[in-house]
């Protein structure tokens, strides 16, 4: 487990760090890593383990549709979380390394558009601190105006929160009991 003993923050700061040093694809394909590493994290806290010699082997997707089925995320971040894995696997099977082609943009919608009241207030936010702190450097007012982040930024401060986020949660996750 990648963040087994990081605090929340500083699951935020190493995540923003490693995505934004990768170029499109491998944002993309390490986004897929660490929500995975996470999942794995709540998984492995949640449930009884096996008998010693053997070993879960649930793939990607399996751990979205078990995490969601045990209510550790919502129908939201279920979505959210197929769809990063699309793009993932997009980037990992075909000939694409810009998140701005266009066969990657419609998938990279999908992520974004998968927790719409999340993802709405995150650029609200978000676009009004970036004017904010121009205002206060006494920036012209039409470069203020026409402030908005490209993909690439909003897909690694999206998705670092999105694992901060399940970070967060996997805090929270208790054990289920054995009948032993």
């Amino acid at each position: 487990m990648i963040f087994s003993n990081y605090s929340v923050s500083q699951v935020y700061q190493k995540t923003f760090e490693l995505l934004s040093a990768e170029n499109d694809r491998g944002a993309v394909l390490l986004g897929g890593v660490l929500t995975e590493s996470v999942l794995d994290d709540m998984l492995s806290k949640k449930l009884i383990s096996l008998p010693k010699g053997k070993k879960n082997t649930f793939n990607y997707s399996n751990k979205i549709d078990l995490t969601y089925q045990l209510g550790m995320i919502n129908v939201e971040m279920h979505a959210l979380l197929h769809n990063l894995r699309g793009a993932r696997n997009s980037f990992a099977h075909k000939i694409v390394s810009d998140i701005t082609d266009e066969t990657m943009t419609e998938q990279i919608d999908k992520i974004f558009s998968s927790t719409p009241e999340l993802y709405q207030n995150f650029m609200a936010d978000w676009i009004r601190n970036l004017k904010s702190a121009l205002a206060k450097h006494n920036v012209d007012q039409t470069v203020i105006d026409s402030v908005e982040p490209g993909a690439r930024a909003r897909f690694n401060n999206f998705i670092t929160i999105i694992i901060s986020m399940l970070q967060q949660d996997s805090l929270k996750v208790t054990p289920v009991q054995s009948i032993e």
